[in-house]
């Protein structure tokens, strides 16, 4: 994010040429660029797999590629920048990759078993999503370690189907931080599009 610049004390994005807060939304487009990019690679990497182009280890290593720079990226977003990163930060974000290339691997062990049609690209994107709950979880750690946040609450995303975790976050209100459960850690896992907003 070349024209924004993170301001610790106050745990905002600033505009670089005008001090302006950052509105929130365009952090959110950020992290749902990167989400939506990944998905699309991914996409097209299975669908290079299924008509030939590339071969399985390809597909493999490819997609894993994808899916690490695509959590990093979410990681560094909620993180203030990459400059911010440090150990804890980088652990916590290769533990989320792992995890999810775990998924990955599984579903990649079971292609022999699958269609490759339409289902598979689909199913090939969906690991894209999951850096929302990478997002998420940086972002608490980030107000945690700066103390620019005391409470939480939860915002359900209005085109979403809400799981009884999100509705049950939702209604909790403002919450002492870490209450909450984490994105990603409900009900409807991955596909989970609430915000946690910070006080």
């Amino acid at each position: 994010m070349p024209d924004f610049k993170f301001d610790s004390a106050k745990g905002v994005y600033r505009f670089a040429k005008s001090g302006r807060a950052v509105p929130q939304k365009r952090i959110d487009a950020v992290v749902a660029k990167a989400a939506d990019t990944a998905s699309t690679n991914l996409s097209k990497l299975a669908k290079d797999y299924a008509s030939g182009r590339i071969s399985l280890p390809e597909w493999v290593t490819s997609s894993a590629d994808e899916i690490k720079a695509a959590h990093r990226a979410a990681a560094m977003v909620a993180a203030g920048g990459k400059a911010r990163m440090g150990p804890r930060e980088w652990g916590a974000a290769g533990q989320r990759m792992r995890s999810e290339l775990m998924y990955f691997s599984a579903f990649s062990n079971e292609v022999d078993t699958l269609e490759l049609g339409a289902a598979f690209e689909a199913r090939a994107a969906s690991y894209g999503n999951a850096v929302y709950a990478t997002h998420a979880q940086a972002l608490a750690m980030r107000h945690e370690k700066d103390g620019t946040a005391s409470t939480e609450s939860n915002i359900l995303d209005d085109g979403a189907t809400h799981c009884e975790g999100c509705l049950e976050a939702d209604a909790a209100g403002e919450v002492p931080l870490g209450t909450l459960t984490p994105i990603g850690a409900r009900d409807c896992g991955s596909r989970c599009r609430c915000r946690l907003v910070y006080h």
